[in-house]
């Protein structure tokens, strides 16, 4: 992905993903709440839900290879594997 990004075809798949999966956070009361609040703390807007459609469809191929390679950038980017030793569980 790094390398050569994305294809047409798994952007267009992401992009109908992200479209169609985001009305599935408002079919509860708690979840449209939850929305709402993170709207706010994001600073997106009470208008962004309708915005949000026409964002995505912006993103072109071009775009998202470009940003592929600078976020999997091999020269930056650090993964790390495995249990943690040596750490306290902390309660409140």
């Amino acid at each position: 992905m790094g390398e050569e990004g994305p294809t047409q075809d798994e952007l267009d798949k992401a992009k109908a993903y992200l479209k169609g999966s985001y009305a599935l956070g408002f079919d509860t009361s708690a979840k449209i709440a939850g929305q709402l609040v993170q709207l706010q703390l994001d600073k997106l807007g009470a208008d962004y839900p309708e915005k949000r459609g026409p964002l995505i469809d912006a993103v072109n191929l071009a775009g998202a290879k470009r940003m592929a390679k600078r976020l999997f950038d091999t020269k930056v980017l650090t993964l790390v594997v495995g249990r943690a030793t040596g750490l306290t569980k902390t309660t409140n």
